[in-house]
């Protein structure tokens, strides 16, 4: 099995008001996807200093304007916020990183943290990055994901992931290869009492990674901690499975900057019960309509 060097990224970000999904904690973990035995990942978090210190932030507000330009009305403070106070401030004297000759503390400006992410990366020889839901965390085709969002709000500037470094969607390649018609047995055989743990509030199959760790673990309630240190934990040990079973799929999902190659997943495709064999035709009928699309825009450009 041949060696990848591979990033896994989450994040934590604020939700429920105007600046909704701007990261105030981000995790990430480094490790060779073909060595499935090793726990010994390079890892680091940080608290981002300007999202945690405005406690704007963190207040949840209604969608609704008035028609006097009166500022949306505050009804909650974000629960979280406690917690994330005490988390930034326990860890604002932490070192963990030397950038520009500069201690890097563990409570950190997002743009410190990007040029150590951007140092991993490259230090460490990274072939791809991913996150379990790459849309959410970074943005791709077209969409402002939580990491692009942050970079605009915080420096003016644009996210670009590292040179020469591809990137996939860990829960499009899940959704395709994994959630096969083993995982739909296993499901559709627990007690209702049981099955309600691998469902959705709507009594759909569930897609989460929370949910297929429990089926992989063969452990129901197993719970996912929600930081994001714990749940790039989670998502490489994921990831390495994934690359265990159908390493010699993951050429058909790495994409680059310049042509990105993830598909959305879709609650509707996951109930329809497909094969993976489908699946994958599915996938590449729509990156050959894609690519299509992508020739006619620019001879229209020409």
């Amino acid at each position: 099995m041949d060696k990848h060097i591979c990033c896994v990224v989450d994040t934590e970000t604020t939700m429920r008001n105007e600046d909704h999904r701007l990261v105030y904690q981000i995790g990430w973990c480094i490790s060779d996807l073909s060595d499935i035995e090793t726990k010994d990942y390079h890892s680091r978090v940080f608290w981002v200093e300007e999202t945690v210190e405005n406690p704007e932030f963190f207040t949840f507000k209604t969608k609704r304007y008035s028609d006097n330009g009166v500022p949306l009305l505050n009804y909650k403070i974000d629960p979280r916020y406690k917690k994330v106070i005490n988390g930034a401030l326990r860890d604002s004297r932490i070192p963990v990183a030397m950038i520009d000759d500069r201690i890097i503390y563990r409570t950190a400006k997002w743009k410190d943290i990007i040029k150590v992410f951007n140092s991993d990366c490259k230090n460490l020889g990274v072939d791809s990055i991913t996150a379990y839901n790459i849309n959410f965390d970074f943005g791709v085709n077209g969409s402002v994901g939580a990491i692009r969002k942050t970079s605009h709000q915080f420096t003016d500037k644009g996210f670009w992931f590292p040179r020469d470094v591809k990137h996939f969607c860990l829960m499009d390649w899940v959704a395709t290869l994994l959630i096969n018609r083993d995982f739909y047995i296993w499901v559709d055989k627990l007690s209702p009492s049981q099955q309600v743990k691998m469902l959705t509030e709507n009594s759909n199959y569930s897609y989460r990674a929370e949910a297929i760790l429990r089926y992989l673990n063969n452990d129901l309630d197993y719970k996912e901690q929600h930081t994001a240190l714990r749940d790039c934990y989670l998502e490489m040990h994921l990831c390495k499975i994934m690359y265990h079973r159908y390493s010699n799929t993951l050429n058909d999902f790495l994409g680059t900057a310049k042509k990105s190659k993830v598909k959305g997943v879709s609650w509707k495709t996951i109930q329809k019960k497909l094969t993976a064999k489908q699946k994958l035709e599915d996938r590449k009928e729509w990156l050959e309509q894609k690519d299509l699309i992508q020739v006619k825009q620019l001879e229209l450009k020409i």
